[in-house]
């Protein structure tokens, strides 16, 4: 009898320790379950912070570790409920080594971190935004002219204060259409006449502050010839030969009343030099000369007809005729109405290039009114 009296105390004291023990544990332990490890979270979004309150007390501290370090607080006091709502801001950097760190208020040495590290990432949508340069346009297909204006755009990524631009042929680069510009994700190009035409084109954008960083069109674009144009390789120039100067300029022709106006951009920025007035009595400043270009004979004839002074654009109609282009087989040439002509304006070339400096605009059909 003694025995089983024995027997049945022994298993009646596990019983009992194996429950105060559960209790115990489940009444004074608080504990992180979510997200306790290999968790996916992304900036912006909410999640709930979830735990065990245990023995915690009224409020708990919530923190956020980084490789076992305080990163962030995410609240400093909330209540001990087991739970709470988290938007990740979008301050937190993208990572893989974060936990969540739960402390009581009431007793610090009562505490608990996440078992594992879960990661946080950024949205799609960001992360394109603030890690890529990204080419929109040209990305391929389109047909561009020579001697027409485009927009280059593209999405300005983390490239730094400044990009350069290149133009690829073939994979390969061919001109550069800017070595320095500024990253504000835009750039007007007129394309120079001088450009070969072809269907191999790409544009590339690098960053100048760190060359891996780049994009380029996703697949070629074409560069096709102006069918209003003029093919300079094919004119008589009558004065100095400009068909290889670069074009920097578009520009717009317009003919009113008695004037003739050919605007562009660099009016003011070409270089200037001073010569003599046609009345011999004083000088002037002169940075430009502008282009006709008349076909006689079946060929194209290039010459300049007057001087042009930095910001002024407009000259007298009459202008425009052989007296004043002064060299056969244009020297009694006056337009007619209906004629089809070529306007063109470039720096000084009337007498060669008179102050050693070549730029010049494209070429503008004009029918005389």
């Amino acid at each position: 009898m003694k025995r089983r009296w024995t027997v049945l105390l022994s298993t009646f004291s596990i019983l009992a320790l194996t429950s105060i023990d559960s209790y115990s544990w489940a009444t004074n332990t608080l504990k992180v379950i979510n997200p306790n490890g290999g968790q996916q979270l992304t900036v912006g979004k909410s999640y709930t912070v979830k735990w065990r309150k245990g023995n915690a007390g009224a409020r708990v501290k919530l923190s956020l570790l980084k490789a076992g370090k305080p990163y962030l607080v995410i609240d400093k006091q909330t209540a001990n409920d087991g739970r709470f709502l988290w938007k990740i801001p979008n301050k937190v950097k993208a990572g893989s080594k974060y936990r969540i760190k739960i402390l009581s208020i009431a007793n610090p040495k009562v505490m608990d971190i996440s078992d594992r590290t879960f990661v946080v990432k950024k949205s799609k949508a960001k992360q394109l935004a603030a890690n890529s340069l990204k080419v929109i346009s040209p990305n391929g297909g389109q047909k561009w002219t020579t001697g027409k204006r485009y927009r280059i755009k593209w999405g300005k990524g983390n490239a730094g204060a400044t990009v350069k631009i290149h133009l690829l042929k073939s994979g390969k680069h061919y001109k550069w259409i800017s070595k320095k510009t500024k990253n504000d994700g835009r750039h007007n190009w007129t394309i120079p006449s001088t450009v070969k035409t072809g269907s191999a084109y790409q544009i590339k954008i690098v960053s100048t502050k760190n060359t891996k960083i780049f994009d380029k069109s996703n697949s070629s674009f074409t560069i096709q010839p102006d069918a209003s144009g003029l093919d300079l390789s094919k004119v008589t120039w009558l004065h100095t030969k400009v068909a290889k100067w670069p074009q920097t300029s578009t520009l717009k022709v317009t003919i009113k009343a008695g004037s003739i106006c050919l605007a562009f951009k660099d009016t003011r920025s070409w270089p200037s030099i001073s010569i003599l007035h046609t009345s011999g009595k004083y000088k002037v400043k002169v940075n430009a000369n502008p282009w006709v270009f008349v076909k006689r004979g079946g060929k194209w004839y290039g010459g300049t007809w007057e001087w042009m002074a930095p910001g002024k654009v407009c000259k007298n109609k009459k202008a425009v005729a052989g007296d004043h282009i002064k060299v056969s087989p244009l020297t009694s040439w006056r337009p007619r109405s209906g004629e089809t002509l070529y306007f063109m304006v470039s720096a000084l070339a009337r007498s060669g290039k008179r102050n050693n400096f070549a730029a010049r605009t494209n070429v503008v059909k004009v029918v005389w009114p």
